[in-house]
């Protein structure tokens, strides 16, 4: 059983009718609150979303479990962007960097049978 603890970071970008800005502090906090809501709903092991207001930079953390790597890796990166979709966000240009995976051996008695672990 391989276990990875997989973060994602990137910019968060608001369109409105003035065209794409920074969100202010007051949007960035909804918009983490909706994201965190749904990573719980998904049962998202780990999760964690942190932002920083001034430059609107969300890093959004899981963990995964599997007997094979990409397997943890795919289920991971699954449930970020599925969160971000179900919050009303949208990943045009989803690109996840995977040198930030870090892979631990799970014990057997920790085993999931391949879904998020908690």
């Amino acid at each position: 059983m391989i276990r990875i603890e997989m973060k994602s970071v990137g910019h968060i970008i608001v369109n409105d009718v003035s065209g794409p800005r920074l969100p202010t502090e007051e949007e960035l906090d909804v918009i983490v609150e909706l994201i965190m809501d749904e990573l719980v709903d998904l049962d998202a092991a780990d999760a964690y979303v942190d932002a920083e207001g001034k430059s609107a930079r969300l890093e959004i953390g899981v963990a995964a479990s599997a007997d094979e790597y990409h397997e943890a890796i795919a289920m991971a990166n699954s449930a970020v962007r599925t969160a971000i979709h179900a919050a009303g966000g949208h990943t045009p240009d989803w690109d996840v960097r995977w040198a930030d995976s870090v892979s631990l051996p799970v014990e057997d008695s920790e085993q999931d049978d391949g879904h998020l672990v908690g």
